[in-house]
């Protein structure tokens, strides 16, 4: 009796494990800037390190034919340069630009107390991408973004579009809220 006791005991035992390990464990998303290494062409890591958000924002996209139409954004740094990923749409197809032509940006950033900074971007085609939207660094303009994402625990940017009417008008913008997170942590590792 005492064994077929013991035998339903562990039975039982066991039973209950192989469902608490069916039952999936229920995790959160964690938004976070991560630091990540550039690879060289072999793809090995390399000693040059950059930082990317680990989600897209969520945000806005307006122009001639659509107004506030959901949109994302990725944002990376590395020691010379911040950049944005956007994305317009509910496919969230990439802003992205034809040809070689720089597409310029203005781009306005309101700090937590309310003040606006104007700073500027572009489209390289040549030396980037045909969708990266990289600060002007000539302008030190990555810095001051840096720095004012480093002062304040959220930031609101948004771009407007400078191309020339027949291509992308004034009324071409993405507006997305950009939080500080623990991008302090990271920035010096750059």
């Amino acid at each position: 009796m005492t064994r077929i006791i013991l035998l339903l005991s562990l039975f039982l035992f066991s039973c209950s494990e192989s469902t608490q390990k069916k039952s999936p464990d229920i995790t959160d998303v964690k938004s976070e800037y991560v630091l990540k290494n550039y690879v060289d062409e072999f793809g090995n890591s390399t000693p040059n390190n950059y930082i990317v958000h680990s989600t897209y924002f969520k945000g806005n996209y307006s122009d001639r034919i659509a107004a506030d139409q959901p949109a994302r954004a990725s944002l990376s740094f590395d020691k010379e340069n911040v950049w944005f990923e956007l994305f317009k749409g509910k496919n969230k197809s990439p802003f992205a630009i034809e040809g070689e032509r720089e597409l310029p940006f203005l781009i306005r950033v309101k700090d937590s107390v309310g003040k606006l900074h104007k700073l500027n971007a572009s489209i390289y085609p040549k030396d980037y991408s045909n969708s990266r939207v990289v600060f002007h660094s000539y302008k030190n303009h990555d810095k001051k973004f840096k720095k004012l994402l480093q002062e304040n625990n959220e930031v609101i940017v948004v771009f407007r579009a400078q191309g020339p009417m027949t291509d992308y008008d004034y009324g071409t913008r993405f507006i997305f809220k950009i939080p500080r997170e623990n991008f302090n942590d990271l920035i010096d590792q750059l």
